[in-house]
């Protein structure tokens, strides 16, 4: 019985989070069109916060109940995810466009994490930990708001564009929203069921709690991303694709480290996770050294590759 519950949560959550990728792109597509925004704006907020749903609601339980260590560590390990992962088989998949249309996007994550990372070093006292309180978690969350607007008045200016014509669909301004919610709901539910079955089907067959964690949980936080990803390529929309996976970086780094900041302390124990956040910063800038590699030296494909074999050389030194 056990066998068929974790099965079954597993391809249920599977199921459901391409259903809700689908609802959640369309909805997207068409709120950009009315609003006039370009796809890449739609996939740094509506669409990136709606995939990082699941790491919001990890960060405030765990902050509620104590567990600290889970909030950075799920920030940390998601945003690894998404540019190793994620993108990495963004590139592998769509080999055009490369990193045409998100490079401020970029830039403004890359700027972001090395703010966020001088900020705890300097922070940090004797033992190495970094204690993050409410004055640091309003500032995270006003930063995040002034992104907001700069982020929609840049993507009112540039427009919907071409790319965005072809994905449109004929329905009402209400069905639309209701789109929107249920793939949010169902980005959620799905990742949470997922997360559920392969756990629980992990410890079924003797794999050990800390390798369920480094793999399972962090991946199935990440599965929105991927899976919104994936129905943004297949409906052709690059830039939604893209601009999910550096806004929910964004949002992870800023909004949801900020909120969990402001809900309780937050003390990082740099020195555990010095690796790691090495990792998280390296990965973030090798983004910007691909935009200008990419640019007819080194195919797409080849930087998809680079970003996921990174991915897989870290979870192998961590496990």
């Amino acid at each position: 019985m056990e066998w068929f519950y974790a099965i079954s949560s597993l391809l249920a959550g599977l199921l459901l989070l391409m259903f809700a990728g689908d609802w959640l792109i369309a909805a997207a597509v068409n709120l950009g069109s009315r609003w006039n925004l370009s796809p890449i704006f739609m996939g740094t907020t509506v669409v990136a916060a709606g995939t990082s749903l699941p790491e919001l609601v990890v960060a405030v339980i765990a902050q509620v109940e104590g567990s600290s260590g889970l909030t950075l560590g799920n920030v940390i390990g998601s945003n690894i995810f998404n540019i190793g992962v994620v993108l990495g088989l963004v590139f592998i998949w769509k080999d055009q466009k490369g990193l045409v249309g998100g490079k401020t996007e970029i830039r403004v994550l890359t700027l972001l994490t090395l703010g966020f990372l001088g900020l705890i070093y300097g922070m940090q006292d004797d033992a190495g930990v970094a204690n993050l309180g409410l004055i640091q978690g309003s500032v995270f969350l006003l930063i995040f708001a002034v992104l907001l607007v700069l982020n929609f008045l840049r993507g009112r200016a540039q427009g919907a564009g071409s790319e965005i014509d072809e994905l449109l669909a004929d329905e009402s301004t209400f069905k639309t929203y209701l789109k929107l919610i249920a793939g949010m709901l169902g980005l959620w539910i799905g990742a949470d069921l997922l997360v559920s079955g392969a756990s629980h089907l992990a410890q079924l067959m003797g794999i050990s709690e800390t390798v369920v964690g480094l793999t399972v949980v962090a991946a199935g936080t990440g599965a929105p991303e991927l899976f919104a990803s994936i129905v943004a390529l297949r409906k052709g929309s690059t830039g939604i694709a893209l601009g999910n996976i550096v806004g929910s970086n964004i949002f992870n780094t800023i909004a949801i480290i900020g909120a969990a900041s402001v809900v309780a302390p937050l003390p990082l124990n740099i020195s555990a996770l010095s690796v790691d956040l090495i990792v998280m910063a390296a990965m973030t800038g090798l983004l910007v050294m691909l935009g200008t590699l990419i640019k007819g030296r080194l195919p797409v494909k080849a930087a998809g590759v680079l970003l996921f074999g990174t991915y897989c050389w870290w979870l192998i030194q961590l496990i």
